[in-house]
C-alpha cells in the first residue's frame, strides 16, 4: 500500500501462498499427491523484470535474497534427510551450546519456561537448517552453483524503442525535405481537429494554439 519494494515482497509472498493454497485444495493438487509450497515456487525463479527506478531494483535484490534463502532451506533439509543420526549429532551439540550460551548461560536457560524454551530451540533449528544449507551449496561444483543461483533482471525497454521510433521518424522527415516528397498528412486527434483547419504544413500555422498542438503531434509521431 505505500509502494515500498518491502510493500512488493510482502504483496508477492501473499499472492504466491494464495495460489499455494488454492492448488493444494484443489482436485488437481490432490491428485498430484504432493503439496507444493511457496519455497517450491521461489527456489525455481530466475529472474525479474521492471523499470529502472531504484525502488524496482531494491525489489529484485529482495526476491533474489528470497531465491537464495530457498535454496539454503531446500539444501539444509536434504542434509537433515539424508545423513545419519550420528552424522548429524555434532551439528545438534554444537548449534544446542550456542543457543544456550546466547540465552545468556545455563542458569539462564533453566529459568525459562518451556514455552519460550520451544520457541529458541524452534529457532535453532531453523538456523541450523540453513548453515547446513549453505555448507552442502560451497560443496557443489561451479557449474551446479551458477544453475541455482542465477537470477537475471531485465529492465523495461519501452523508452528505449520510443526512442528508436523517435529517431526513424526524424530521419524520415529529413529525407522528405531532402528529396522534396511531400509527406503524410498529419493525423490529429479530436480534440485538435478544429484547430488544424485548413492546416496543412508548418507553413500554414498562424496562432499560438496551432503550433502547440502541431508541436504536441510531433513529439507523438
Amino acid at each position: 500500500m505505500d509502494g515500498s519494494s518491502a510493500e512488493s515482497l510482502r504483496d508477492y509472498d501473499t499472492i504466491l501462498k494464495t495460489v499455494v493454497d488454492l492448488f493444494n485444495c484443489s482436485p488437481f493438487g490432490k491428485w498430484m499427491g504432493n503439496l507444493l509450497c511457496v519455497i517450491d515456487i521461489s527456489i525455481k525463479l530466475v529472474g525479474m523484470y521492471s523499470d529502472h527506478c531504484s525502488k524496482e531494483k531494491k525489489y529484485f535484490e529482495g526476491m533474489k535474497a528470497k531465491k537464495t534463502a530457498a535454496i539454503h532451506q531446500t539444501l539444509g533439509e536434504k542434509e537433515i534427510l539424508d545423513k545419519s543420526t550420528e552424522e548429524l549429532l555434532p551439528h545438534f551439540l554444537e548449534a544446542n551450546d550456542q543457543m544456550i550460551k546466547d540465552a545468556g548461560g545455563k542458569a539462564k536457560w533453566n529459568s525459562f519456561s518451556e514455552s519460550k524454551k520451544s520457541e529458541q530451540k524452534a529457532t535453532m533449528l531453523e538456523q541450523l537448517v540453513i548453515k547446513l544449507g549453505k555448507e552442502a551449496f560451497e560443496l557443489l561444483s561451479n557449474d551446479e552453483k551458477h544453475i541455482m543461483k542465477l537470477f537475471i533482471w531485465a529492465g523495461c525497454g519501452c523508452h528505449k524503442d520510443l526512442n528508436t521510433v523517435h529517431g526513424g521518424y526524424a530521419a524520415v522527415a529529413k529525407w522528405w525535405l531532402e528529396n522534396n516528397v511531400e509527406p503524410p498528412r498529419l493525423l490529429a486527434n479530436h480534440d485538435n481537429a478544429a484547430i488544424f483547419d485548413g492546416v496543412a504544413s508548418e507553413d500554414d500555422v498562424e496562432t499560438a494554439a496551432q503550433a502547440q498542438a502541431l508541436r504536441k503531434l510531433v513529439m507523438v509521431l
